[in-house]
């Protein structure tokens, strides 16, 4: 219990406070006696939404629906047909690309092709003008076996000693150039420049010495019962002695030379005596001149 005074807590029972001393008054009993129940008023009823909310609800509701529609049947439709334009211009590419690079391929192919013919041409014309070179090098050695076949290949026969000695003579002033080249077939066509000499620029020297011979009674005497082939011999004879001597003009003579390619890949020439014929020149033409004077 607790003092009535000082509200200190005291022994139940007590009739004076320990703490204060006062009288503690007999308290009596009396029971509790039970409450009525708290009525709760009940809340008000919530007050009724106005049309607008459920316009705008209708509103939406209508927009929502208007915007799976334009979704289903314009936008996907869009989307679909923009992947398809997509795939197919990817596959116009892919196809274009395809034929750009199968394109490219046939021209490098060809280019190759073309680049590889080109090529083996060079080297034919390379191969073709080796063998050219090689025969008319011969030219330059009149007493190797070379030059004497190659002579007889010219129309020379082998009994023809007079005409070896002057073509002997002669060669000694040859020279040439290969100045251009033709592919005819299989075959191909050099132009060529040949040294010689001039045998017209001889004629004078012929008469000259002819004098000397005519002066000469023992030599008239033999002579007179000289053949004619005795007699041509002699006049080679003269034109060799002058050649040697230098007394000869220099002179160019252009000729074309054919040289094939046998089955064997050999190259020849089709014919050597274009070759004799730009070396021997105006021979022809210095020995009717000789002749009439």
């Amino acid at each position: 219990m607790f003092c009535q005074k000082c509200g200190r807590q005291i022994p139940d029972g007590s009739v004076i406070c320990n703490y204060c001393g006062t009288v503690q008054q007999p308290q009596t009993f009396q029971p509790i006696q039970p409450t009525q129940p708290v009525q709760f008023a009940a809340p008000p009823p919530a007050p009724k939404k106005k049309n607008n909310t459920i316009l705008i609800a209708i509103i939406a509701a209508l927009v929502t629906i208007v915007l799976v529609v334009v979704a289903i049947f314009v936008i996907n439709p869009l989307i679909e047909k923009n992947n398809s334009n997509s795939s197919s211009q990817s596959e116009i590419e892919d196809d274009d690309n395809e034929d750009k690079d199968s394109d490219e391929k046939e021209e490098d192919s060809e280019d190759d092709q073309a680049k590889d013919e080109e090529n083996a041409l060079v080297q034919e014309e390379k191969a073709a003008t080796a063998a050219l070179e090689e025969k008319l090098n011969y030219l330059y050695s009149p007493d190797s076996d070379e030059c004497i076949n190659f002579l007889n290949g010219g129309a020379l026969s082998a009994d023809d000693e007079k005409y070896f000695a002057f073509y002997k003579s002669v060669l000694y002033y040859y020279d040439y150039e290969i100045t251009g080249c033709e592919k005819d077939g299989d075959s191909y066509i050099f132009t060529v420049d040949i040294e010689t000499l001039d045998f017209c620029s001889l004629v004078d020297e012929l008469n000259d010495l002819t004098e000397e011979v005519i002066n000469d009674d023992e030599l008239v005497e033999e002579m007179q019962s000289y053949t004619d082939e005795q007699m041509e011999e002699f006049f080679i004879s003269m034109l060799v002695y002058l050649i040697d001597e230098g007394c000869a003009d220099k002179a160019t003579v252009t000729t074309e030379i054919e040289i094939v390619c046998d089955e064997d890949g050999n190259w020849t020439l089709a014919d050597s005596e274009c070759v004799l014929e730009a070396i021997s020149n105006n021979l022809s033409d210095a020995m009717d001149s000789y002749a009439g004077s």
